[in-house]
């Protein structure tokens, strides 16, 4: 990632600290401990995606994502899928050319 843009690891990561962070961001990347609320969106005014490395999205408000246009991609997931696709479908992640948007129901 660093090849592609300035990357800012954080060693907190409750509320306040995110709201900090994500003021210049383009895109936000959560782990486990991240909880990416609707007053954490409301500030990141720049920011265009946000990736879930992991399993599960009960960390990010989904809605509050979807109503600023944020979209949301789970990468471990897509990772996951993408290699149990018949025909050898992990190829298709290798070249790029798959990617999952969660939108919501």
């Amino acid at each position: 990632m660093r090849s592609v843009g300035r990357v800012t690891q954080l060693e907190r990561c409750d509320e306040a600290t995110l709201n900090e962070a994500v003021r210049d961001c383009d895109a936000l990347l959560v782990r486990t401990y991240s909880k990416v609320t609707a007053g954490v969106l409301a500030g990141a005014t720049r920011l265009k995606v946000i990736g879930r490395g992991g399993v599960g999205l009960e960390k990010i408000d989904l809605d509050a994502a979807r109503a600023a246009e944020r979209p949301v991609r789970a990468w471990r997931a897509v990772a996951i899928a993408d290699s149990r696709l018949p025909g050898g479908g992990g190829r298709a992640s290798r070249r790029g050319g798959w990617t999952w948007t969660v939108r919501g129901p």
